[in-house]
């Protein structure tokens, strides 16, 4: 190396600085797939993201759901428990449990009092379908 000018020399060992510090960088990012990290697209059901069920908790939480089903979701004299997967008249998938929160149950069975449609609150679509997607979510444990 002796005969090549300054400048070329060094070039060399430059690139291979250069190389190594990006093979550094793309070591210190480790794959989420590997690291169990969370997968920020995790799904409650198919097509209704972990969020949705997350926005139908806060509106539980400060909707008139509670007064007929408890805060919890475990029911009162006026209505059942949902978290305990019996249903009235659905299966507990989310379609149904769209469809019995937008229309109502003008007949409850055992309890005393129909459930209005949306449960006489000011809910629109997309709140009935996260409200949906929280009930779903807390009637299976294994769900995000």
């Amino acid at each position: 190396m002796g005969s090549l000018p300054r400048g070329q020399r060094l070039l060399p060992a430059l690139l291979a600085l250069a190389l190594a510090a990006c093979d550094a960088g793309a070591e210190t990012e480790p794959d989420p797939a590997e690291t169990g990290a969370a997968d920020t697209d995790a799904e409650v059901a198919p097509g209704v993201p972990a969020a949705f069920a997350d926005r139908g908790e806060e509106l539980w939480e400060g909707g008139v759901c509670t007064v007929c089903h408890a805060s919890d979701a475990g029911g009162t004299q006026l209505g059942p428990s949902l978290r305990d997967g019996e249903w009235n008249r659905i299966d507990g998938d989310m379609e149904g449990l769209v469809r019995v929160i937008r229309d109502g149950l003008a007949d409850p069975g055992e309890y005393p009092v129909p459930m209005p449609p949306l449960g006489g609150g000011d809910f629109d679509e997309d709140d009935v379908r996260a409200l949906a997607a929280f009930l779903y979510r807390l009637n299976r444990p294994d769900r995000p």
